[in-house]
């Protein structure tokens, strides 16, 4: 029998939505699209400032602004208050990001976070000698570059941890199984570096600091590993020597593969404060 124009109207305005694991990986690659955009957008604005004050062209502008040490800060705070702003728009109320508080995390949780970023930083540090060699090692880091490894630990990491654990990671912990939650998330971190190798320990270091505020249910120890090694860049010329970098791969890799234990089943009241309010 055919159906009148009403009826055809109430049946479409029933039918269900997207699931809600499609519908929190919607969110989470929405948070992951402004990232990118924000990061282009912010270099590209000060190229096009550039240009308008005769300083250089655009495209040597936009290349000078993309290295400089304040664009990545500047873009993660932005990005934060945009979705922030969001949020308050979407309930009407000010609504601080997940994990905002101490959570379970005690003394000795923020010691192993910290610990877990400079082992992996200095694994990291010592693959780069191993594999660039003596000579490239030895230039050492410049008063521009140490700046910008600062501006990554104390301005960067808490935004990113805010961006892509808080945001990214709980929109898909409220809605699917931690470790799909921990890889896609940690796979989004990833795509946001440059290189290859970059790609490759940021997606690691992104799904520990994934199951850090699985377990802790706080961003804090998160932060105090992800500023840890960003920080610990800065002492890349102390491995100059492919003796000394083999020596500390031996030490530090084995220490970053084991610090970053979980115990079983930790997850499951971070999933249900998720479910509970709804992000």
């Amino acid at each position: 029998m055919k159906r009148s124009p009403l009826q055809r109207k109430e049946s479409t305005g029933n039918s269900p939505g997207p699931s809600p694991a499609v519908a929190a990986f919607a969110e989470a690659f929405v948070i992951f699209a402004l990232f990118l955009a924000v990061k282009t957008a912010v270099p590209l604005a000060a190229a096009f400032f550039g240009c308008l004050g005769g300083e250089a062209s655009f495209a040597d502008g936009f290349r000078s602004a993309k290295a400089s040490w304040i664009v990545s800060p500047v873009s993660a705070v932005i990005l934060v208050l945009i979705i922030s702003l969001f949020g308050r728009c979407r309930t009407g109320s000010r609504v601080l990001p997940y994990g905002m508080t101490s959570g379970n995390a005690s003394l000795p949780a923020y010691f192993g976070a910290v610990l877990f970023g400079c082992a992996l930083q200095l694994s990291v540090s010592a693959v780069t000698v191993l594999a660039v060699g003596e000579s490239a090692a030895s230039a050492g880091i410049t008063p521009s570059t140490a700046l910008r490894i600062i501006s990554a630990a104390v301005f960067s990491a808490p935004c990113e941890e805010v961006i892509f654990r808080s945001g990214i990671f709980k929109k898909l912990r409220s809605a699917a199984p931690k470790n799909a939650a921990v890889l896609i998330s940690s796979l989004f971190f990833a795509l946001c570096h440059p290189s290859l190798q970059a790609a490759v320990y940021s997606f690691a270091a992104g799904a520990v600091f994934a199951l850090m505020l699985e377990k802790y249910e706080s961003i804090f120890p998160p932060i105090a590993a992800h500023a840890s090694f960003n920080l610990f860049a800065l002492a890349l010329p102390l491995i100059r020597e492919r003796g000394t970098a083999i020596a500390v791969l031996c030490v530090c890799l084995p220490a970053a593969l084991l610090l970053p234990s979980v115990s079983p089943g930790a997850g499951d009241s971070c999933r249900r404060s998720c479910a509970l309010h709804g992000q």
